[in-house]
């Protein structure tokens, strides 16, 4: 007996700064799907939040940088990562992301909504944040397994999100009935491959697994990568997975590794992006960058900054330190020693003068006593 699953195919495009969301039954394409000789199965109707970002929730307080692409949400406090080194760095001499797979290892609890939706606006946007390219392909098809509500919670996301610039055309598809789909399996594989060779440009999957990558998995990826390698597109492979996933760099084009990181104040979630590939260029604030997502005038905002450190009052003490400030002066202003400030700055970059905002170091030890109760606190 053939397995039957479900297709609901939800086709949406920017104009601008808007993310148009369809309104007739004609923008919005249901119906059934043709997945393959071994699947098939005919799309139930599906009832979509609908909502048109309007300019002016748009035009109130966004930062635009030159290529950089970082935005500050309005009246959000910034924090010392908020501020380039320097602005609109080139990255010609680091080829673009090339068709084939990139894995991306999301490790340590990661908002997995939020480093999907940051990836895949950077990757329609043709984005430089992360020092590797985007290429400008500016397509992409985002697949979810499960119900509706998957591709209804991806598309509030889109559609609540802001761009800096021009933002190329975005589609969502779900296929299967299991949250639990299995994209390196046979089935997922032909679900996939197929998607890769209709749709062009990115596809990206979200998937789940705990301890060591098993012998079918890594021959799933490395068939994935061969498929898409093959048919000149790139897919974009979010992989929540355990420290003991290792090895994953041996079965993808490219690697990416997501760790969380303590947000700034007033961002919602923050998670450094490691491309493995290019690491030997960390010195040069290239292949590390820390993505903030935050939340101000109904609209989801995101930054990326250079990384500088995983916690909040390590980068405080380095932007101290690079405003002048002894050693001394720095664990007294924290309450902690000034061994512990000289263990946290050893092995960070460089200190440098930056700009920040007034009152700013007052409004952090206040939040920082308001939460922990102690001044000291995450020594």
């Amino acid at each position: 007996m053939r397995k039957t699953s479900k297709s609901i195919r939800i086709s949406s495009r920017y104009v601008g700064d808007q993310h148009v969301i369809p309104t007739t039954a004609s923008d919005v394409r249901v119906g059934k799907e043709a997945l393959g000789s071994s699947i098939d199965g005919a799309a139930p109707s599906v009832q979509v939040a609908q909502r048109v970002m309007g300019q002016e929730a748009l035009s109130q307080g966004v930062s635009k940088g030159s290529q950089n692409f970082q935005q500050t949400p309005p009246s959000v406090p910034t924090t010392p990562d908020a501020q380039k080194a320097e602005s609109g760095r080139p990255c010609t001499a680091i080829s673009a992301f090339s068709p084939g797979l990139t894995v991306v290892a999301i490790r340590d609890k990661c908002p997995v909504q939020y480093v999907r939706w940051a990836l895949e606006l950077s990757a329609l946007e043709g984005g430089t944040e992360l020092g590797i390219p985007f290429p400008t392909d500016q397509r992409l098809l985002s697949l979810y397994s499960g119900n509706d509500r998957e591709v209804e919670q991806a598309r509030y996301l889109a559609g609540f999100g802001t761009s800096t610039g021009s933002v190329g055309f975005h589609s969502f598809r779900v296929v299967g009935s299991s949250r639990r789909f299995n994209w390196c399996g046979p089935e997922g594989r032909h679900v996939l491959l197929d998607a890769v060779r209709e749709d062009g440009g990115w596809v990206t999957v979200h998937q789940e697994t705990s301890g060591p990558i098993t012998s079918s998995a890594a021959e799933g990826l490395l068939r994935i990568s061969s498929g898409a390698r093959e048919a000149g597109v790139r897919v974009m492979f979010f992989l929540v997975c355990s420290e003991t996933a290792c090895g994953l760099e041996e079965l993808c084009d490219e690697y990416v590794e997501v760790t969380s990181c303590e947000p700034d104040i007033g961002w919602k979630a923050a998670f450094l992006i490691d491309c493995v590939g290019i690491s030997h260029l960390d010195i040069f604030d290239i292949g590390k960058a820390m993505c903030s997502v935050g939340l101000a005038s109904g609209a989801l905002y995101r930054k990326y900054d250079p990384f500088i450190s995983k916690n909040l009052d390590t980068r405080l003490m380095w932007v101290l330190r690079g405003q002048g400030e002894t050693y001394e002066e720095i664990a007294k202003i924290f309450q902690v020693n000034k061994t512990s400030v000289l263990r946290r700055l050893r092995s960070l970059p460089p200190p440098r003068s930056i700009q920040m905002e007034e009152g700013w170091l007052a409004r952090h030890l206040e939040w920082r006593g308001a939460i922990s109760g102690d001044p000291g606190a995450g020594d």
